[in-house]
């Protein structure tokens, strides 16, 4: 499965781990777009349930397969894929979502001959066994161009599987931070060091299906570890980029206002 593709334009990067069962619908996705020149790379964080297996059953060049040892969280496999991607933009797409047909296509439109460097859609959602939920995702009108502090102050809602990046933003910002303290929220620091530097836009249009496997939102909130993790990841942005100090405290209190709020819903 070596890709050999003249002028790769977008590398698309799949990291994976012990999702063998959700995989082959993702990898589908995403072959189907109908803009074809990309290549795709999968790389597998040491899954133990033959992932392989899957990868075996297709046989379109533009796939590479690449498997390492278990890190525990996806930043270190996202960063070997970049490193071997060749493609001018760099899309991302986590293991058990899916891509509707014309998200590169649409993002490609969106990015070239503009001043962006990341871009990111709108997504509907999904559940375990793949069928569309009514919850809906609505961008409000302040993150359809986020800034870097109001991504801070309020999240903006980008998802880790709808952002395409021009590759020399990541040639300057730089890879996603290794630190195992930031599993699960290193997309959202690596979001907000882009932004610091490069304006972002969003097509709003739902080209993603995101599927949650999550417990309820109030139970996570009410979990110190979630205040602990929040803080932590708000210190290290700190520390890389600097965030004003007024949004930083801003920010600050706001965490702790929703963990206390949560845990007096949570008791009610």
């Amino acid at each position: 499965m070596k890709a050999s593709i003249e002028k790769t334009i977008v590398s698309v990067i799949v990291t994976t781990y012990n999702r063998k069962g959700l995989l082959k619908e993702t990898i589908d996705s995403i072959l189907n777009q109908t803009f074809r020149k990309f290549e795709l790379i999968v790389v597998d964080d040491g899954s133990t349930d033959n992932t392989k297996s899957i990868l075996d059953t297709f046989e379109d060049p533009r796939i590479q397969y690449i498997y390492t040892a278990n890190w525990g969280g996806p930043a270190r496999p996202r960063n070997i894929g970049i490193n071997k991607a060749k493609g001018e933009y760099i899309a991302f797409c986590d293991d058990d979502d899916i891509w509707y047909p014309n998200k590169l296509d649409c993002q490609l439109r969106e990015l070239r001959n503009s001043s962006y460097g990341l871009c990111f859609t709108n997504f509907d959602y999904i559940n375990e066994d793949g069928m569309k939920l009514e919850k809906k995702h609505k961008i409000k009108k302040r993150y359809l161009n986020p800034t870097f502090n109001n991504f801070i102050l309020g999240g903006g809602g980008i998802c880790n599987s709808s952002v395409m990046i021009i590759r020399d933003v990541i040639n300057t910002v730089g890879l996603l931070k290794e630190d195992s303290q930031l599993i699960a929220v290193e997309d959202f620091q690596y979001w907000a060091r882009i932004l610091k530097k490069y304006k972002a836009c969003c097509v709003n249009k739902v080209l993603v299906s995101y599927r949650i496997n999550s417990p309820n939102s109030i139970q996570v909130i009410t979990d110190t570890n979630w205040l602990k993790k929040e803080v932590y990841l708000l210190n290290s942005i700190n520390s890389l980029v600097k965030i004003d100090k007024i949004i930083y405290y801003i920010k600050f209190f706001k965490l702790i206002a929703l963990y206390r709020i949560a845990k007096v819903r949570h008791r009610v």
